[in-house]
């Protein structure tokens, strides 16, 4: 049986513009929220396809305390999209297929479910099939993509580098309370040396000729990020260090924010 849950239509917020940034990451929840957003075209959806998780389970308990969860209902869109990517011999490796297709890297390489349109309340069409569409395609960026930064994200190196540093400089990340005192202290810690001798030592991971000079532009954000997490800001100084590097906030703060005007 078919349920649906509407808002009220009240609310402090409804006159601001509003974008909401999604990927291949992005499940459940988050795609109902989002799809939501468009197809009342209340606000502008950027990103990559989200994962396509629409399934509504119910836990069954047994009397010697186990239990089982069962699949009863799938979630739909307010214009009727059903949020659940279809199961295929392959549904494991979705993902993969994303990055070998193209689609990651090149909105036309999307396989878009045309048979499966729908509509916005504005008469705008969007596709069901399997996950969120987003309205401003963002494609992934490889080009600091290189042998050296993908054999230190295998292993974690950089996690575990910041953790490293916090265990050396514990007393004086945990005072900081500042992004200028924060900022001095990322400064000090001369982090490109650091990690390349950590790296190294650690995992035996080795830049090779003009590798760190390419991967530099978004790895040495993200380890100033996670050293910045260990200080008293916490996510907030993560965030405010990390972003800026972020291509779908970038290409958040260059669109509308009216889905009209696209």
């Amino acid at each position: 049986k078919r349920e649906s849950y509407n808002s009220d239509g009240t609310g402090l917020l409804k006159d601001i513009g509003l974008q909401v940034l999604i990927n291949e990451n992005s499940a459940s929840s988050s795609e109902i929220v989002a799809g939501a957003i468009q197809d009342n075209d209340r606000g502008v959806v950027l990103g990559r396809r989200s994962y396509g998780k629409g399934l509504v389970q119910e836990p069954v308990y047994f009397t010697d305390g186990t239990g089982m969860r069962i699949t009863i209902s799938r979630f739909h869109t307010p214009s009727g999209r059903c949020i659940q990517k279809p199961y295929t011999d392959d549904y494991g490796y979705d993902i993969y297929k994303r990055y070998y297709t193209g689609e990651m890297f090149d909105k036309d390489s999307m396989k878009v479910d045309t048979e499966n349109s729908y509509f916005t309340k504005a008469g705008r069409t969007v596709y069901g099939g399997g996950g969120i569409i987003p309205d401003v395609f963002v494609p992934v960026d490889t080009t600091s993509t290189t042998q050296f930064y993908r054999s230190c994200s295998r292993k974690a190196t950089q996690t575990r580098f910041a953790s490293a540093i916090f265990d050396q400089y514990r007393s004086t990340l945990s005072e900081i309370e500042t992004y200028s005192e924060l900022e001095s202290f990322l400064s000090f810690l001369n982090i490109p040396s650091k990690f390349l001798a950590y790296a190294a030592s650690k995992d035996g991971i080795h830049a090779g000729a003009g590798e760190w000079a390419a991967s530099a532009p978004y790895m040495l954000p993200q380890l100033r990020a996670l050293v910045g997490r260990y200080s008293k800001l916490g996510d907030n100084a993560f965030y405010k260090l990390y972003l800026p590097v972020d291509d779908v906030v970038a290409a958040a703060l260059a669109s509308p924010f009216d889905p009209l005007d696209l």
